[in-house]
């Protein structure tokens, strides 16, 4: 539909010229004869003032050509469509609700809704995708290598995100834009392998109780820049149960909270081994969520394959259980702990030390994490307060390194509660 875009931009940029001149015609002037006098005023100028005259002329027509591009997007790709979405808050922390029937819709309503997110991820991957050792369009061409595992259904709804995205910003969001953004760390954690550490980062925290509840909660660690396409978003679809998730522009990670009281934390671990091609963890995410009403059933998804696209960590909480689970990509380390547990960007199972990518990243972290919960839990009780407070632990919990595009704690998730920024924020209550 690029195509409607640029007929509409090439023709609303000729109708808006065209009716200005006819404006400035009845005003005694024309835009040839201002153009004219402007060009003729420029060569009088000496060098510099002219390039700033020409620049300033350009910079105009540009900005008309522009403004009419953005508008012909949004007509272009504007649908009518079954569901809806809207914002919504809890306690002064704003998320996207989405209804829909099809998962076209779903997609559509997710783009819409997300469309600065997302429109703003494409510039981000664009930029920092040459720190990991790779350019924006060579990751394009590994994201199309994982097509083969995602089902068909999930491809439709990411053509509707494209085109809900598209219309909701003005900017053309292709397909492969938002494939790539869906699989970006499966290209950077499972693919590429980058030469130096990146520092992507969650500390998550989990207990059983003495009353054999269980808690979990994480904060959500990246670039800070990075941090601003993050949103949160609550959907419904058909008679699925609600699924409440953390989205970085585009990509549903595995981090959320369902309908059935199952809620996810993870942890990103970067190793020096290359991943096997495989079902995507947006994919994994979305069945697990939508499918799954106990713990077990949650790791029979996961694991299905017996193969993971990357490694990682999770927590997976329901009512009295925790699973924590240790992933490398075709080895998983199973663990019900019953008093407390700590993941953070490195493996505990000693064995898996040698392939890491950098052996001793995340290891202070891990043991400052441990101390603070253990000194938390003396009484055999994790409150959500006391989460609250370790989630905010500054400066190795809660972080915040390198001024403006450094790293730090860009999103919490917890058993009851969510937001954007830190717990030291707005703390906002999960809708479910």
């Amino acid at each position: 539909m690029i195509w409607i875009t640029l007929v509409l931009t090439i023709f609303l940029s000729l109708s808006f010229l065209y009716l200005m001149d006819l404006y400035l015609k009845k005003k005694g002037s024309s835009l040839k004869k201002i153009l004219t006098a402007q060009f003729k005023y420029t060569k009088r100028l000496v060098r510099t003032k002219r390039i700033l005259s020409l620049f300033g002329i350009y910079l105009l027509l540009g900005a008309v050509v522009f403004t009419f591009y953005n508008l012909g997007n949004r007509i272009a790709f504007t649908r009518i469509h079954s569901g809806y979405s809207e914002w919504r808050e809890s306690n002064g922390e704003a998320y996207l609700f989405i209804s829909a029937d099809d998962y076209y819709d779903l997609g559509y309503h997710t783009g819409n809704g997300l469309a600065s997110n997302i429109a703003l991820m494409k510039y981000e991957l664009m930029i920092s995708s040459l720190m990991f050792g790779i350019d924006y369009f060579s990751m394009i061409n590994v994201a199309k290598q994982y097509m083969e595992y995602i089902p068909e259904d999930y491809l439709l709804e990411l053509y509707g995100m494209s085109e809900g995205a598209s219309a909701g910003s003005g900017f053309y969001l292709s397909f492969e834009d938002i494939l790539v953004q869906s699989l970006f760390l499966e290209i950077i954690y499972g693919r590429v392998l980058p030469s130096k550490t990146i520092s992507f980062g969650c500390t998550a925290f989990g207990t059983i109780n003495s009353n054999n509840e269980s808690i979990i909660g994480q904060n959500i660690d990246l670039i800070k820049p990075m941090g601003a396409c993050g949103a949160f978003v609550l959907h419904q679809f058909r008679n699925d149960p609600l699924v409440f998730t953390y989205r970085i522009g585009a990509c549903t990670l595995p981090m959320g909270k369902n309908e059935h009281n199952i809620v996810i934390n993870m942890n990103l671990v970067q190793l020096n081994i290359v991943s096997e091609l495989t079902i995507p963890y947006f994919v994994l995410a979305r069945d697990v969520f939508s499918q799954c009403n106990t713990i077990e059933q949650c790791s029979d998804k996961f694991f299905q394959n017996h193969s993971l696209p990357y490694g990682c960590n999770l927590l997976i909480a329901q009512n009295e259980k925790i699973l924590a689970v240790q992933c490398l990509p075709n080895e998983i380390n199973l663990n019900y702990p019953n008093s407390t547990v700590v993941h953070s960007n490195t493996y505990l199972n000693e064995t898996w030390q040698d392939k890491l990518a950098d052996p001793t990243y995340s290891k202070a972290r891990q043991d400052y994490a441990e101390v603070i919960l253990q000194s938390a839990y003396e009484d055999k009780e994790l409150t959500d307060s006391e989460l609250i407070s370790l989630l905010g632990n500054k400066p190795i919990i809660c972080r915040d390194e390198g001024g403006l595009t450094g790293d730090g704690t860009v999103a919490f998730l917890t058993s009851t509660h969510f937001g954007i920024g830190t717990v030291h924020e707005n703390v906002g209550l999960i809708p479910i």
